[in-house]
């Protein structure tokens, strides 16, 4: 894929021109970095049950329940993204004096390691998704039904500068911020714009945001999915030309170092100034099981390649082929250093294999 002088677009291989090697040393180096998230913590709550028979009440099925889990959702995932690869993770955000709030709070102390400083109580309810699934013994449970509470309205004034002075307290701790912004306000408030703002000045901050991706103007790089990039300069995507043309609008807009548009089974497309668009395929097989979870898988990687000194093209490349893993996984699953590595593996076969585009 390449087009005219100023506005081609260099389809590469799904590694960096020097093949694999760079890219194995930059993951070894990613342990160990402090990466502050930022944004909406949402309780992921899973009720698995067995379909027993239509109620006598109503035209609908009763299903008895078996059992149930609670997952770190929203930027709860991207935190345990960042804790699966070795990362010390400081959470900043608001969650509910209320059960579900209580096991978040626990899942992420205790399980993914994080410090919670930096988490807000607030009157609202905890963020919680709770999805029911059915089906019988032997057969895959499917979702029937999800119920959404918590987190409707601004976040409270009290809450936003809580967060915004314990991002400021903590910065000088901190290697790289990720800001998961699921549209509930964590993130959004001017306080807490204004520090990532003064961190941005020093380290990378990455801004993943699904409503309000110009807000987070003047910060390091974005990693827009190409849905949340056409909707942020209010463009409907439907070709690789009109993705381009967004992606340059909107990096201009943001006044940021890079930009990186997520393209599902067309890959990503990375945007600096000075240079013409990178765009790179896909890392692994189109035949996906569940793309759930790997925008934060995307936004997390980049910002410890960044912490650890890569260029926004090797942050790239690499986030792709982390990608690559936790599409192949049911639900918003992690992916590990070992997983990582053999990843990095199969893309320098598949890159050996493959003729690279001119």
């Amino acid at each position: 894929m390449s087009q005219g002088a100023g506005g081609s677009t260099a389809l590469t291989s799904i590694l960096p021109a020097e093949g694999a090697e760079r890219l194995r040393q930059l993951s070894t180096s990613l342990a160990g970095k402090r990466i502050g998230v930022v944004g909406d913590l949402v309780a992921d709550v899973y009720v698995y049950g067995r379909p027993e028979r239509v109620s006598r009440e109503a035209p609908v099925i009763i299903v008895a329940c078996e059992h149930e889990e609670l997952f770190p959702g929203g930027a709860g995932n991207t935190i345990q993204n960042l804790a699966a690869l070795g990362a010390r993770v400081h959470a900043f955000g608001c969650i509910g004096k209320d059960q579900d709030g209580r096991k978040l709070r626990a899942l992420l102390e205790d399980q993914h390691k994080a410090r919670l400083e930096g988490i807000a109580e607030t009157e609202r309810s905890t963020i919680t998704k709770t999805r029911v699934l059915a089906g019988d013994r032997n057969t895959k449970k499917q979702q029937i039904l999800r119920l959404d509470r918590g987190g409707y309205g601004p976040c409270e004034e009290r809450a936003a500068q809580a967060i915004a002075r314990a991002l400021e307290q903590a910065a000088g701790e901190l290697d790289g911020v990720v800001v998961s912004d699921y549209g509930y306000g964590a993130a959004t408030s001017p306080a807490v714009q204004a520090r990532l703002r003064e961190i941005a000045r020093e380290k990378p901050v990455v801004v993943d945001s699904r409503f309000a991706l110009l807000s987070f103007a003047k910060m390091t790089i974005a990693t827009p999915n190409e849905e949340e990039a056409g909707s942020a300069v209010g463009v409907e995507i439907g070709s690789t030309e009109e993705a381009l043309a967004a992606g340059r609008k909107l990096h201009e807009r943001l006044e940021q170092r890079a930009l990186l548009m997520t393209r599902g089974s067309q890959g990503m497309v990375l945007f600096e100034h000075g240079r013409d668009p990178l765009a790179i395929p896909v890392a692994g097989t189109t035949d996906i099981v569940d793309v759930t979870g790997a925008g934060d898988t995307v936004s997390s990687v980049v910002a410890l390649a960044l912490a650890s000194g890569a260029s926004c093209a090797d942050a790239a490349y690499l986030s792709n082929i982390a990608a690559s893993v936790v599409v192949m996984k049911p639900g918003p699953q992690p992916c590990h250093p070992d997983e990582l590595a053999k990843a990095i593996d199969k893309a320098e076969k598949r890159g050996r294999d493959r003729p690279r585009s001119r």
